[in-house]
């Protein structure tokens, strides 16, 4: 595959990913079987969205290890920001 993939790109050319046949008709238990690739289709999105959220709530609370030297960050910019006296 990867082969024909680059010498399909040399010339210029795209490389098909082969299709899946699917389940046959006949198939016994079919109805269980696409069941079940159903629950884990649901079970991999809603790690996945777990994975996400959770990475979300830790870039909004300043992201774990990193909190100590966003705090001093923060800090450092506020004192910057705060007017100096004998400046103008």
């Amino acid at each position: 595959m990867r082969k024909k993939a680059k010498e399909l790109r040399k010339k210029g050319g795209r490389v098909k990913p082969p299709k899946d046949p699917g389940i046959p008709a006949a198939w016994p238990f079919k109805e269980q079987l696409l069941q079940e690739m159903e629950f884990e289709k649901h079970r991999r999105e809603t790690a996945v969205a777990a994975r996400k959220e959770a990475a979300k709530s830790r870039r909004v609370r300043g992201g774990g290890q990193r909190g100590a030297a966003g705090a001093s960050l923060r800090r450092s910019s506020a004192a910057a920001a705060a007017p100096r006296p004998g400046y103008v």
